[in-house]
């Protein structure tokens, strides 16, 4: 993430060009305040009117003539409410003129009866409360960690003493030597008494640019920085600061299976969309700022379900178990076009049927859940599978979970009813921001390890997961394997399978004895559960103990407030045992030392031979088919693994497994490109193994994608307003590209800067095409554009769009001694345009003060409690416009607590 290069210069550049120019908007305002710094004034405990009229420095002046600035009172909008004009006019008296008379003639000379002076209106107070400094959560004390080079957001609380104003601000941001000067993104923002911070535009927005999400910085807002009409009767409390600091967390790697099967005669895929809102969520959420993402497909097989809306297979655990099968082969066969320490997650399309998610193990490597578009009552952005797969990740990072709303089997959690906060008001309430769509999730929304509705994350969990990440202990044992996997070669059998510990049943995927295997992790001889190796005759060849890795199902299907827990512990086996030649049967036996599962086979291995490819073929189409012929001499089923090797059979990926069939389809986009690459199939009866390699083929080196995703279409901004170009690029070859392989230009100001994500408020005023370019390995380039113009002043933004802006996203309601009230905000962002609405509750105890109108407005929202007993309720408001079309669910959650009676108090 390269900073852009010169920026204070190229500010102050931009800055003289408008001053040149005559112009007079809030952009103007960065000048003055470079003045104003310059001349010491800013920040100083009162600023009287007479400062701002003549007791400039000779540099203030200096950097003032710069430009033309519209003082006094027009300069201002009046207050919403119809006020007579701020500053009080004072009508002169007449002048007296003398009335020529008569010599010696007396003239009475009437009384001059003064002019009534109006009675001024009283000024208004604008006070700076606090700086929120937020990346994904955060409290007005600013007390969450944050990340270095993550989107950064910076809010800035302010509320007048009196009436609503519509004004302006601007956040001055220092690290090291360096100062940037940013303009909000939402002015200008209507102050009042009372704003509501879980409604965005109740605070000024502002967005850190690069080279100032790193270190420490420190930060200085100030509201109505550029009074100079005396507007406020009180300026010693317009300026609010904060120190925040960021901390180096290290590169996240993630390999997203889609997981394809097929039922009913219908093959389910999940669609590539939901793989990538998952990435897009764990981007956002996730206390990290370099997420590497490896798209994969693999094909689990035949499906079946129970009738009751359930997957019984695949489940959680056979999905698992087969992921984690193929990490321990690429490893013994030295892949590396993953790293070693990277998590696998299984993504499985609820389309067939529902499977509940689960993780290997806390922490692990492996997880796996469903995607689909339900809305589970509060999800509308097509995809459920983002926060879901965030949930089972975050299992596998270490994170158990938080017991509410059914989850069971969790660690203890510091906030009642699973909510993200400690508090629902005050500076240690905590709110949740989403630095994508830029939506605040309030105090009572619930924790994503929870199975609530209305999940972000919380402070608990987010610090636990940065925690894990700086240690990592993973990804350390992720080295260890990779060190062991030439210790004590020998020919080994891997045993991999899921068990039911309530029936006790296990299901088994086939055995493959993998020739001259490492022993990649240390055995646990005190395990409960035992593999028994036996010859023909039964006799015991050799006995491993183990204990199985489990895993506890996740979020049913099954809304969440029904409390119904539905709880289903799987227990997974993937072992890698010595094999002993004379093998004929493998017993796995329970605790009790009863046989629970196992294999048999008879003596003869069978034989396998690839038909295709022959040899010499270009493999260039989307996908590719490897067919074969097998036999075996005792007529026994078999079953099949596929590998491929870029590199001539130097290293091998597992690219299918547990084949029925003598043929199956590879996606040729999990295929790194090689000129001599070859398919190994392999075949197993159960225990006897063989296999068979293909002649070389060629896989040819294909271009890398890029996309810019974020502007996702042309997009305007002023001067020293932060824009956020995030785009993603990946080679189907090596996978996502590396930061330096990401490279940002304009053709206004050349090179700009490189990376996933680069936040730049100094583009030079004019129209950008912004080009981001890719080049792979070797050497093939891929490029997206989108324009960026910038403008000089915000006076010259375009019109916002109309939409009904509705907030804030959660009401918390809590009634004691007396009913106690919220309010939801409706606005449009167009203030030119009113938009007509309706509002309904779901639930008769739930008031609203008005059902419709039109914006901006305000609906009070409270409850009768009249025959509500005490305890914690649910209910939604549904706000709706038909122009523009917008459905807006805000749920509220009301807490009945029992009312306290006060008696009178007498003293005798």
């Amino acid at each position: 993430m390269k900073q852009h290069q010169n920026s204070e210069a190229r500010q102050e550049s931009e800055l003289r060009k408008k001053g040149s120019a005559g112009r007079s908007g809030i952009g103007l305002v960065i000048v003055l305040v470079l003045s104003l710094l310059t001349a010491g004034l800013l920040g100083m405990a009162s600023r009287q009117q007479s400062q701002r009229s003549g007791q400039e420095t000779a540099a203030s002046r200096e950097k003032a003539q710069l430009i033309s600035y519209q003082a006094g009172p027009a300069a201002y909008p009046s207050p919403a409410t119809s006020t007579p004009t701020s500053t009080a006019t004072n009508t002169p008296t007449p002048t007296k003129t003398p009335t020529n008379t008569p010599t010696n003639t007396p003239t009475n000379t009437p009384t001059k009866t003064p002019t009534r002076t109006p009675t001024a209106t009283p000024k208004p107070d604008f006070i700076a409360n606090r700086l929120e400094v937020t990346q994904a959560i955060q409290d007005l004390n600013n007390s969450v960690r944050l990340v270095k080079n993550k989107r950064t957001y910076v809010r800035f609380h302010v509320r007048s003493n009196t009436g609503t104003w519509p004004e302006q601000a601007i956040l001055i941001a220092r690290r090291g030597g360096n100062t940037t000067y940013l303009l909000p993104l939402n002015s200008p923002v209507t102050l009042r008494p009372a704003p509501d911070r879980g409604v965005l535009n109740h605070a000024f927005l502002f967005e850190l640019p690069n080279g100032y999400k790193e270190g420490t910085v420190q930060l200085e807002a100030v509201v109505n920085p550029l009074d100079f009409a005396g507007q406020e009767n009180n300026y010693g409390n317009n300026t609010a600061t904060a120190t925040v600091t960021f901390e180096t967390v290290p590169t996240v790697n993630l390999v997203l299976y889609r997981v394809g099967y097929r039922l009913g005669g219908t093959d389910y895929w999940p669609p590539s969309s939901h793989a990538t809102q998952m990435a897009d969520w764990v981007r956002r959420a996730y206390p990290l700022s370099n997420l590497q993402v490896w798209n994969r497909t693999v094909w689990f097989g035949n499906a079946s379900t129970n009738g009751a809306g359930d997957m019984t297979n695949p489940n959680c655990g056979s999905v698992n178990s087969l992921l984690w099968s193929k990490k321990i082969w690429d490893i013994v066969y030295f892949w590396n076009g993953v790293p070693f320490a990277a998590h696998y997650y299984g993504m499985v399309d609820d389309r067939g049927d529902f499977m509940r998610g689960c993780a290997v193990d806390i922490p692990h490597y492996i997880s796996s859940g469903p995607t689909g578009t339900g809305t589970w009552g509060w999800d509308t952005d097509g995809s459920y599978g983002d926060w879901y797969g965030g949930h089972e990740l975050a299992h596998t990072y270490g994170r158990a979970h938080a017991m509410y709303c059914g989850a069971t089997g969790g660690a203890a959690y510091p906030y009642a009813t699973g909510r993200i906060s400690p508090s629902t008001t005050g500076n240690t309430a905590i709110y949740g921001f989403d630095i994508g769509n830029r939506a605040i999730y309030g105090p009572a929304w619930k924790d994503v390890m929870t199975y609530c509705s209305n999940q972000w994350i919380s402070d608990f969990t987010y610090e636990g997961l940065m925690s894990y990440f700086k240690a990592n202990p993973v990804a350390a044992a992720g080295t260890d394997m990779e060190a062991r996997r030439t210790l004590n070669q020998t020919d080994r059998l891997m045993i991999a399978g899921v068990i039911d510990p309530a029936t006790n049943q296990v299901t088994l995927e086939p055995f493959f004895v993998i020739p001259n295997a490492g022993d990649l992790e240390v055995r646990d001889e005190q395990g409960l559960y035992t593999i028994v190796l036996k010859n023909a005759q039964a006799q015991e060849l050799a006995r491993y103990p183990f204990t199985p890795d489990k895993a506890d199902s996740g979020q049913p299907l099954i809304a969440a407030e029904t409390g119904e827990e539905r709880a289903q512990e799987l227990l997974l086996i993937t072992e890698l045992v010595p094999y002993v030649a004379g093998t004929a049967s493998v017993d796995i036996l329970g605790p009790d030392g009863g046989r629970i599962g196992g294999v048999t086979s008879n003596p003869n291995a069978p034989t396998v031979t690839i038909t295709s490819p022959a040899g010499g073929e270009t493999l260039s189409g989307p996908t590719t088919t490897v067919a074969w012929t097998a036999a075996d001499q005792d007529g026994d089923t078999l079953f099949f693994n596929v590998q491929y090797s870029p590199d001539n059979g130097t290293t091998w990926e597992m690219v299918a497994q547990n084949i029925s069939e003598m043929s199956t389809v590879v996606d040729t986009s999990n295929l790194m490109a090689g000129n001599s690459a070859r398919f190994r199939v392999w075949a197993t009866d159960g225990l006897n193994t063989s296999f068979a390699e293909s002649a070389p083929v060629t896989v040819p080196n294909r271009v890398p994608t890029v996309e810019i995703t974020n502007p996702a279409t042309d997009v305007t901004v002023a001067f020293s307003q932060t824009v956020t170009l995030e785009g993603t690029g990946y080679d189907l070859d090596s996978g996502p590209l590396s930061e330096g392989q990401l490279v940002w230009t304009s053709d206004l100001d050349g090179p700009i800067g490189t990376g996933e994500s680069l936040s730049l408020a100094d583009l030079s005023v004019g129209v950008h095409t912004i080009q981001l370019r890719a080049v792979d390995g070797a050497g093939a380039p891929g490029t997206d554009t989108v324009k960026v113009t910038v403008v000089a002043d915000v006076q010259d933004l375009p019109a916002p769009t109309d939409a009904l802006d509705a907030g804030p996203s959660s009401l918390v309601i809590e009634t004691g001694a007396t009913i106690n009230t919220a309010q939801i905000y409706l606005s449009n962002p167009n203030t030119a345009t009113s938009i007509n609405w309706t509002a309904q509750a779901n639930q008769p105890w739930l008031i609203l003060s008005k059902s419709s109108g039109g914006t901006p407005d305000t609906i009070g929202v409270s409850v009768n409690r009249t025959g509500l007993a005490d305890g914690v309720y649910s209910a939604t408001v549904t706000v709706t416009s038909t122009n523009p079309p917008s459905t807006t669910v805000i749920p509220v959650e009301v807490t009945v607590s029992p009312v306290r009676i006060y008696l009178p108090f007498v003293l005798r």
